[in-house]
């Protein structure tokens, strides 16, 4: 029986309610255009912040009760409401058990077709889906490494058993040993960034993986 999880709850086995489908909008991009007077085109700012950035996105669940009379059924709907609505829950579906979606959640209204009792759930979702468990990077010595990330832009948090210097991308910082330090200018982009690393010690990169 197809489920969601919404944090610990599971929609088949705490509900009873069958995943039927769903649909997960594209966040919305924040643009930002200014008119030029007296020139043609606009000017886009919409990166100025180091974007692009994006609002939410809404995700539609729908599904079927397994609860066929009416007070079964009412029964059902509060045990939803009262868990799920109005309530931030992390959201996993069972297809994708490696990522999450972050989203506030409201419970739609009942239909009947042919004594079947159908439910949409809806999700008020962060724009970015994240992986389940966090990425890990660890080096022993000095020498390259290199952090993979998907499409949103993260910050590693860094712990070192000895101080250690970094170098990328025409950047150098020294750390001192220290676990969950963080290095602003060291916020990763899509793909592969290729960090040189000088130390006697452990250094270890941890970071949550997001993408669309």
């Amino acid at each position: 029986m197809r489920y969601i999880l919404f944090d610990d709850f599971n929609s088949a086995q705490d509900f009873g309610l069958i995943y039927l489908d769903k649909t997960i909008g594209a966040p919305e991009l924040k643009s930002s255009y200014i008119s030029i007077p007296g020139g043609d085109g606009m000017l886009d700012y919409s990166e100025f912040y180091g974007g692009p950035h994006y609002g939410n996105r809404t995700i539609t669940m729908n599904f079927a009760s397994i609860e066929r009379s009416y007070g079964d059924r009412m029964a059902t709907d509060a045990a939803v409401k009262n868990a799920l609505h109005g309530q931030r829950r992390k959201i996993v579906f069972d297809n994708q058990p490696g990522f999450y979606y972050m989203a506030r959640i409201t419970v739609g209204d009942w239909a009947n077709v042919d004594g079947v009792g159908y439910l949409t759930i809806y999700g008020d979702a962060e724009p970015w889906k994240y992986k389940t468990t966090e990425t890990v990077v660890v080096r022993s010595g000095s020498g390259p490494v290199t952090l993979h990330n998907l499409r949103m832009p993260v910050t590693p948090r860094i712990s070192a058993t000895a101080a250690a210097t970094l170098t990328w991308d025409g950047h150098s910082v020294a750390l001192q040993s220290g676990t969950g330090q963080i290095v602003p200018a060291l916020t990763l982009s899509e793909g592969d960034t290729n960090i040189t690393i000088a130390t006697d010690g452990d250094i270890s990169f941890a970071y949550r993986e997001g993408g669309f």
